[in-house]
């Protein structure tokens, strides 16, 4: 759409300058539509959407970071988790806390029979 209304205020421009005259498209209701005042709208949203590419742009680089800092926290939390039982024992109540599974809790495995 916005190709669409350079292309017509291009138009417009050149329609005014072979009639030697600002013509206005609007009328009473719509109010001033002229090559000039469509080209300062074309101008305010190359505008906006410049501010808005910049924040994206800002955006995209703050979620790198966050991402970043996640994977940061996740380590941590793995470390945590595997020195816990070094700390406090295989079937601390502190490994417990942590989010691990005390020794004493976890399944046994059974072996397979050979069929």
């Amino acid at each position: 759409m916005i190709h669409k209304a350079t292309t017509k205020a291009a138009a417009m421009q050149q329609i005014d300058t072979n009639h030697d005259i600002t013509i206005d498209y609007g009328g009473p209701v719509r109010g001033e539509l002229t090559a000039v005042t469509l080209q300062a709208r074309l101008t305010g949203y190359a505008s906006k959407l410049q501010q808005y590419n910049q924040f994206l742009q800002q955006a995209d680089a703050l979620s790198n970071t966050l991402d970043d800092m996640e994977r940061d926290i996740s380590s941590d939390c793995t470390v945590i988790l595997k020195a816990a039982p070094g700390k406090f024992g295989d079937n601390s109540n502190e490994l417990e806390m942590l989010g691990g599974t005390r020794k004493e809790e976890r399944k046994k495995r059974k072996p397979k029979k050979a069929a």
